[in-house]
């Protein structure tokens, strides 16, 4: 505070000693109200923007420092030997609804223009403040409905507000609504007009409500063929026993083969793997959702192929399966509607197992793809080639007569339909396994043990003849919110489809659904997670509500606490850019003071913030900068007691002055924060303990649908 107070008193005491340049600013006029752009219809007695922006000066000394609303604008302007203009519709994106500053070589202490003017172009927005739903404490809202205060903003004054078509009304100077808490497609609609008849529609996603396309991935061959070496690496060693057959639904009686007087059924009891290797993984081009599998089983020590003899015991052969048998005089179609449910009634021989040891097996053919309930289906087509090499059958004293007499020729039934159904059922139950795992699935946590859900079910899976599609819905659903933090009505929502992928070569795109993001906002809201306390003697930041308490910290603390009053929002600026801005309205901004044990209030603000951000994609990062100072609009100002002690003496500071050092504090550092900038790596695929890694790079980022679309590319490389 010094700091920023001794900066303000320089400003002043030097703007005396500089020898200023002539300069005038024509178009835009300090404290005037513009209603919507240059040429469109203003409403009568109203004034358009101007269309430009004209600065003359004596000489022309290159480019000026210019900012919007804290954004530099300076080399959006056309310079000439004594003037610079501006196109103001050049700098939409950066023009805020309501007040609007353009701050004029703000480093030029002689020289520096702070131009204020009011911008309308759009209707009110308005945003719920708090909600409370029949049955909580303290809610009059009647059986199944909500009532919800709205804080409605607008450069000119608000006509009406409506939710859901039901009208809002002003008490004691707050819109309040009451409607019902079960809204067509879990969405709340609000339409609000103001004065000049311009009108604006905002959505709201009730809690917890799924969310439709998610997200959508398109995926390449290439891609599937650079996680080859991933896979064939999990596919090593793989055991499954009876419980692990049963978890993965591998457990089913299956129809075997008919056997002239009988008919053999089996079940798997075991199944080792010793090396799995996916050749080819390829889309049908003439065919939807169809696949050509091309895999390959073989041992995990040097073996000599189709020499008569099996290499290697049950824990290094290419495949070990120890099958149940029954043979029965009850037909194929019998088995359809009895044998899953093991009804085998009468004719049945007793059960028996055969084990066999196959050296090495191909497996070649086309696999349907299918969803069902949102879980993956691959049905192995009866084309499907399986090859079994080089193959023994193991003797055991304890296995019944009819187990002992098929295990006896198992090796010579090797291409029998016994082991190819057994086999059948075990690629197609490993697929379907492996191929759930292609899914979202997470769960945030406080250190208070609140915590949330990320779920997400695959809903569309299709093929065409070089990629595979797949669609998901999915929500965040709190799982128990914590008693003192306000309920919200939801998160906000923009009702525009995901659209196409950014195209490209890149193997693989991803469009991510943005309300996911604002839904991820308000999930963090509502465990508290976004309520945040500031204690100074330690310079620890705690999350939550009502962190600290009483007994924390020592007579002569100071604690400052930033209390949202709802989730933040995040809004994508348009079709031609890739800026965003986060939005917070109405936070509680509140400093205390420890005094005899307990914590007493010398500060309170009510502030509204907006953070401009710009994102892109560079190599294998993301890189989102910030081009807008934190934008603070104190709504209301209050000291409750004395912010600077010097010695005895106790100040408090007037509230004018404190917003202005507050305000143009901001507006003086800003132009040596305006080139930070963040980057995040993405993540390679990585398994550990695997010789190789999916190595990840970015293509391309973009916003401009309003979604997040990104390409990127997953290349199999040697682990450095």
């Amino acid at each position: 505070m010094k700091r920023i107070v001794t900066l303000l008193v320089a400003s002043f005491l030097l703007s005396g000693c500089l020898q200023p340049d002539p300069r005038t600013v024509e178009g835009i006029q300090n404290g005037q109200t513009y209603v919507k752009y240059f040429g469109d219809d203003a409403p009568a007695g109203a004034q358009t923007l101007p269309e430009y922006l004209v600065i003359r000066y004596s000489k022309n000394i290159g480019e000026r420092q210019v900012f919007l609303n804290g954004s530099k604008v300076g080399d959006k302007f056309e310079y000439a030997s004594n003037l610079m203009r501006l196109r103001l519709t050049d700098v939409k994106d950066f023009l805020r609804q309501g007040d609007n500053s353009m701050l004029i070589e703000p480093l030029n202490l002689a020289r520096a223009t702070n131009l204020k003017f009011r911008f309308d172009s759009q209707g009110p927005v308005v945003q719920p403040s708090s909600a409370c739903v029949f049955g909580d404490s303290g809610c009059s809202a009647g059986n199944g409905m909500v009532s919800v205060k709205l804080e409605a903003y607008d450069a000119s004054d608000i006509a009406s507000i409506s939710l859901n078509d039901t009208p809002a009304t002003k008490v004691d100077g707050q819109w309040v609504v009451e409607t019902s808490y079960n809204p067509p497609n879990d969405i709340f609609t609000i339409v609000a007009r103001d004065e000049n008849g311009m009108e604006e529609t905002t959505r709201y996603l009730k809690d917890g409500a799924n969310i439709s396309d998610v997200f959508k991935l398109k995926l390449g061959e290439s891609a599937l063929d650079g996680m080859k070496p991933l896979i064939n690496d999990k596919m090593k060693n793989i055991r499954l026993d009876a419980k692990a057959l049963s978890d993965v639904g591998l457990d089913n009686v299956l129809y075997a083969m008919d056997a002239g007087v009988a008919h053999v059924y089996i079940r798997l009891l075991d199944i080792r793997i010793g090396q799995g290797n996916l050749n080819s993984f390829t889309f049908d081009k003439s065919v939807s959702n169809r696949i050509g599998l091309d895999m390959h089983m073989q041992p995990t020590i040097d073996h000599t192929p189709d020499n008569g003899t099996v290499s290697g015991d049950k824990d290094q052969v290419g495949t070990y399966a120890k099958v149940q048998i029954i043979t029965t005089c009850k037909p194929r179609d019998w088995y359809e509607s009895k044998a899953r449910n093991l009804e085998f009634g009468f004719c049945v021989t007793d059960w028996g197992f055969a084990e066999l040891l196959i050296e090495s097996m191909d497996v070649t053919g086309d696999v349907d793809l299918r969803l069902a309930d949102g879980q993956f289906n691959v049905d192995l087509l009866d084309s499907v080639d399986i090859t079994m090499h080089d193959t023994k059958a193991l003797a055991s004293a304890d296995n019944s007569l009819t187990g002992r007499l098929i295990s006896s020729l198992a090796a010579s039934l090797k291409d029998s339909g016994i082991l190819k159904s057994a086999m059948r059922a075990l690629i197609g139950g490993v697929l379907d396994n492996n191929l759930k795992q292609i899914r979202i699935g997470m769960n945030f946590k406080n250190d208070d043990g609140d915590n949330f859900d990320l779920v997400t079910f695959a809903k569309t899976v299709t093929t065409d003849a070089n990629s595979m599609y797949m669609a998901y819905d999915g929500s965040l659903a709190v799982r128990e919110a914590p008693d003192n933090v306000v309920r919200s009505l939801g998160s906000y929502y923009i009702d525009e489809p995901l659209g196409d992928y950014l195209g490209g070569n890149s193997n693989l795109q991803v469009n991510v659904n943005s309300n996911l993001i604002n839904q991820g906002l308000n999930t963090l809201y509502s465990i508290g997670m976004t309520h945040l306390t500031l204690t100074f003697a330690d310079t620890k930041v705690h999350f939550g509500p009502d962190k600290v308490g009483s007994d924390y910290g020592k007579d002569g603390d100071r604690k400052m606490e930033l209390v949202p009053a709802g989730p933040g929002t995040i809004r994508f600026y348009g079709s031609t850019t890739n800026q965003a801005a986060i939005d917070y309205r109405n936070a509680k901004m509140r400093v205390f003071d420890k005094k005899d044990g307990e914590w007493e209030q010398v500060f309170y603000a009510d502030v509204d913030i907006s953070a401009g951000v710009l994102m892109r994609a560079s190599d294998n990062v993301f890189k989102m900068t910030i081009n807008q100072t934190p934008n603070i609009i104190v709504n209301d100002l209050e000291q409750t007691g004395s912010l600077i002690h010097l010695g005895g003496l106790k100040l408090k500071v007037p509230d004018n002055v404190l917003k202005e050092i507050i305000l143009g504090g901001l507006n003086l550092i800003y132009p040596f924060l305006s080139e930070t900038e963040l980057s995040i790596d993405i993540p390679n695929v990585d398994i550990e303990g695997s010789p190789v890694i999916g190595k990840v790079t970015t293509d391309d980022f973009s916003t401009s649908s309003g979604h997040l679309k990104f390409t990127m590319g997953v290349n199999a490389e040697a682990r450095e």
